[in-house]
């Protein structure tokens, strides 16, 4: 985790520790449920988020972090608890648009059925990086390296079935080469092992390599989006490098379970709309790697069916499985 990522994380976590306090004496905390470990981007995120939010509301705000199997098991779980506002989902593709179609038939929850959208909050893109040390200076290198090589280049990624996965997938189909993915266990891992030499490219979420790349250790060779990444502006997307089709986005955004009131959703939208309004807000997400991408509860209702349709098609044309 970066020198910043930790500052405000020290920072975030004595806000929330208030806020716990102040739960204690009686009022009822908004408890804000992100799926991964504390330090993490959606971490992060949701302690930016929470800070911003518990100023807002007339209840505290916290955070309390639920990781396990890849983002589902905090999916599993929260949709059984109180609907009265108190229990926040913190949303992914990963668990939410993806999971379904790769775990068909498998998963403890239905998002139809046992969850409400409240408002998309942010998105990021992903970046593919090679060491410093390496002989592959451009997007173009790559994948020329590749194509005289067939499977000989690999690629790390957080593990099968992950975005970066198909990432990985979707740029062999579209650029026409062959390789290698190498599963790790989480980013800091294989962020390491790149640096060193270990693996050749790695594709991670672009906060992740941000600082990496700044420092000189690796080198960013394109990112995977919509647009150019804030925090590395002069690195090509795909589609500018000539391979058009991959857009893939991280975003993330909030849940409540299905019989919340209508009221409480609109009130924790509002709180969310005008959070993210806020410059000092968009300036913290900003140099974490993030960008508002602030939508209401039914304009994030369509995103996410949409996206769920998109990664519909991803998983059956790819053929990736996990067990």
């Amino acid at each position: 985790m970066n020198k910043i990522l930790k500052a405000f994380v020290a920072a975030a976590v004595a806000v929330a520790g208030l806020s716990s306090a102040v739960a204690q004496d009686g009022a009822r905390a908004v408890t804000l449920y992100v799926p991964y470990g504390a330090g993490g981007t959606s971490d992060v995120m949701a302690r930016i988020l929470a800070a911003k939010m518990q100023t807002i509301l007339p209840r505290p705000v916290i955070v309390d972090n639920k990781p396990g199997a890849g983002g589902r098991l905090a999916v599993g779980l929260i949709k059984n608890m109180q609907a009265d506002g108190s229990a926040v989902l913190v949303g992914l593709p990963a668990p939410i648009t993806v999971a379904p179609h790769l775990y068909a038939g498998k998963l403890n929850y239905d998002m139809d059925k046992d969850y409400v959208a409240v408002a998309k909050v942010v998105k990021t893109g992903f970046s593919v990086a090679v060491p410093a040390s390496s002989k592959i200076q451009t997007f173009q290198d790559l994948v020329a390296m590749a194509k005289k090589n067939p499977n000989k280049l690999n690629y790390g990624t957080a593990g099968v079935g992950t975005i970066p996965h198909f990432v990985g997938h979707l740029i062999a189909k579209s650029a026409g080469i062959e390789w290698t993915m190498v599963p790790f266990k989480g980013g800091s891992g294989m962020t390491t092992d790149l640096i060193a030499g270990h693996i050749d490219v790695a594709i991670d979420l672009v906060p992740d390599h941000v600082e990496q790349a700044k420092s000189g250790k690796i080198r960013v060779l394109a990112v995977v989006g919509q647009h150019r990444a804030a925090a590395l502006p002069d690195v090509a997307t795909l589609t500018e490098l000539g391979v058009p089709g991959i857009e893939l986005e991280n975003w993330q955004g909030l849940f409540v379970p299905k019989k919340t009131p209508a009221a409480t959703v609109i009130e924790l939208q509002q709180a969310v709309e005008k959070a993210v309004a806020d410059p000092a807000v968009k300036q913290q997400l900003a140099r974490v790697g993030l960008e508002v991408a602030y939508q209401d509860a039914a304009a994030f209702t369509g995103f996410v069916k949409a996206d769920a349709d998109r990664w519909s098609a991803i998983v059956r044309d790819s053929k990736i499985s996990v067990d």
